[in-house]
Parts: structure tokens; sequence; C-alpha cells
């Protein structure tokens, strides 16, 4: 029975394997997990961390905003998006704001809008577009202009990380016929593309056919490791380690039947321009595997559907082989009894949204931590610091909170 529940993403995993494995630089030696989502197990706080922290967002008239839709966290910031009021905001590791870049009025120019940023924490500088889609835009961690770039001068795109000063990876995502790229990743240096990864097939130009995963999650995941980052593509349930030298498959995940895509997915004909109706159709299909992180022997992960009751947010001990959900972590004493993980949408869509120093980090709305604050009074001992003093502001529209989370070892 065993052997049948997971021989049908075996041979997904087959077909992706014989056709990356002609590039030179790229190495095929995956640790192999096999997981049952649906027995995932359950902990308390204090059996997973050894440190939880809340930190208040300054709230005054400069830093209000909406909520977090991109997180990115550096030695000395969090940086954060907000698209309410069209801006990237800086505040220091404690919570006090900054500065912070404005996009302009979207109401009056939608073409204003910033949908995503991309740092070089090499360079402590900052870069993003907007929809008029014409320059980027290129700032300093002081939010000082540095340089605008036109369009069809870089090669900078959505979906890339830097992996030194002048390095750079950009996902390409699945093919459309005709494409002249035919890789997966391409590599840089300034603007001059040195190398390719991943090499397309057939099965990958799918035109458009493609479920990314939710939120504005980037497929590349700063980790800790100032050379190597994790790299996941839609409908593949492979976690690659990339470098500037090399692409490696770390992990890969093998789920049940339950939650797995048909092994011939990418394949067979059937599925050929229906693959997002599938998916809508099969809500508790796995699509993507997103925002991976590796600390210690920890290997965290969000899997991607679309059921609005599936949990999707995970930690897997490779020395131990123990799955735990986060959303099956119960409160204790260790944060007050104050949630790390709850039901709330902007959980679902950010999930652990960035790791940095041997720490993950998630949000939570104020709103949301004033409501359970109330409802678990009678569970703790006095809250001291700044939180003591966000719970007296007693202001649902403060600013979300950061929740800083350091793994047991």
């Amino acid at each position: 029975m065993k052997r049948k529940l997971f021989i049908a993403v075996f041979s997904l995993f087959f077909c992706s394997f014989c056709y990356a494995q002609s590039k030179g630089d790229t190495d095929y030696s995956p640790v192999t997990l096999r997981l049952n989502l649906g027995e995932a197990n359950g902990a308390s706080e204090k059996d997973v961390f050894d440190e939880v922290s809340f930190i208040p967002l300054e709230t005054n008239s400069n830093s209000l905003f909406g909520r977090i839709s991109q997180l990115e966290v550096t030695d000395d910031y969090f940086i954060i998006l907000d698209g309410d009021t069209n801006s990237i905001l800086f505040f220091n590791k404690s919570g006090k704001f900054r500065n912070k870049i404005k996009g302009g009025n979207k109401s009056v120019n939608p073409r204003k809008i910033i949908s995503k940023f991309i740092i070089n924490r090499y360079k402590k500088e900052i870069l993003f577009k907007t929809l008029a889609n014409d320059f980027y835009y290129v700032y300093d961690f002081n939010c000082v202009k540095k340089e605008t770039i036109a369009i069809q001068n870089s090669k900078f795109s959505n979906n890339m990380e830097f992996l030194s000063k002048e390095n750079f990876v950009a996902s390409n995502n699945y093919g459309h016929t005709g494409d002249s790229v035919k890789s997966f990743l391409s590599f840089f240096k300034n603007n001059d593309n040195y190398s390719t990864s991943l090499p397309y097939t057939n099965n990958d130009y799918l035109n458009g056919d493609v479920r990314s995963s939710s939120g504005n999650s980037d497929p590349f995941y700063f980790y800790g490791n100032d050379t190597t980052l994790f790299y996941t593509k839609p409908y593949d349930y492979n976690i690659y380690a990339v470098s500037s030298k090399s692409t490696k498959v770390a992990y890969h995940l093998v789920f049940t039947m339950d939650n797995a895509l048909p092994a011939n997915f990418l394949k067979d004909s059937v599925y050929s321009g229906k693959r997002v109706k599938f998916l809508q159709d099969h809500p508790e299909m796995v699509f993507a595997i997103s925002n991976c992180y590796k600390l210690g022997n920890k290997l965290l992960f969000k899997a991607n559907n679309s059921d609005n009751n599936f949990k999707t947010n995970y930690m897997y001990d490779v020395k131990a082989a123990n799955l735990v959900s986060f959303d099956k972590i119960t409160p204790d004493e260790l944060s007050y009894y104050l949630p790390i993980a709850y039901d709330g949408l902007d959980y679902r869509n950010n999930g652990l949204a960035a790791c940095e120093g041997g720490y993950v980090y998630t949000d939570i709305s104020a709103m949301d931590l004033l409501n359970s604050f109330y409802d678990t009074k009678n569970k703790r001992a006095e809250i001291s610091g700044d939180l003591a003093g966000f719970f007296k502001r007693n202001d649902k529209q403060s600013n979300p909170v950061i929740i800083k989370l350091h793994l047991k070892n």
C-alpha cells in the first residue's frame, strides 16, 4: 500500500531528473523526503523554539501602513512593501521606523504601483520597477535614489536574486513556444549572461498554463548562506540549491497520492492548456513548494494548494525524521500564549516570510494580536518591554507586529 502511495510522484520526479541532468554544471544527488502532510505532528512552542519574540513596528503619521505584502530581513532592517500606501518602508531590528520610499499615488496613476522589490544585501541597495514597466529604480538603504535604469538596458527581472555584489540569478519560469531562452535559470555578472541551468524540454513550454505559489512569494529563498539560495518552481517537488557556479537538487519531496500531482502532469496531452483548471477542480493537490529555509537539521517549507482549510507551513527534522505543521503548534508561556501561527489570510499567503541570522520571521496584524491577548489574559505572566506598551496602547489600527522565531537545535 505504501508503495502505491508514492509511485505516482516518483514518475514525475524521474522525468524531471532525466532531462535536467544533461546540464554539466548541475548536480543531482537529492535527499528524498517522503511526507504525509495529513499526518504531520503538532507540538507546543517550547518543544520547537527556544526563543519567540514579538516586535511591534512603530506607528506614526509617516510610518503607518496597511499590511505586509513583502518582507525582507537584513542585518540591520526589516524592509516592507505595503500595497495600501504603495511604499517601501524601513524599520530597524527593534521596530523603530527609519525611512521609506514612496511609489506615488496609485489611485491617481495605477502605473506607479510597486508590485515587488529586490534587495542587494551585499551592496545595501534596493531596486524595483512600477507597473509602468519603463525603469528600474535603485536606492540605497538610506532611501536615497542612486540610479534609474531603463528596462531595455537591463537584464534585471522581478524574479531574481543577488548572489554577490555583481552576480545575480534570474528565473525564467516555464516556457512559451518560440522563447529564445531555453532554461529555467539564467546567471549574470553585471549585465552579462554567463551561464544557464535547468534546461527546458518540450514539456516545459506551458504557454502560461501555470499556477504560481500564493502571496508575493519569490522563487528564490535566502536562508543565511551568503553564497547559496534555495529555488523552487511550480509543478515540481524539488528544492534546488543555487550558487553562482552550480545548481543542485538539495531535496526531493514525495507526497502521498491525496496531495500529489499526477505523475504525468507535465507530459500527458490530456492536461495541455487545462492544468490551472485541473488545480481548481482538485484543490487538495500541492502545485508548488515555496518559503524554503534550512536551519541546522530543520527544513522549513510551504506546500501550496487551493484548499483554504489545508495546513500549509511545515518543518521537517531531517535527523529525527519528524514532520511538524506550523499551524498545529500550540502557544505556551514561551510566547505569553500568543499565537505564532493563525488562520488569518496573511499567514496563509506569507507564512514564514524571511530567514536571516539563524531566525525565521513572520507577522501578525495588530487586530489579531490584540484579540488573542484578551482571549488568553488569564493564562500568562505579566508582559514587559515594547510588547507591553503595544498592548497598553490598545490600538487595533497599529502597524503589524513582526514575529521572530529561533528553532531549537
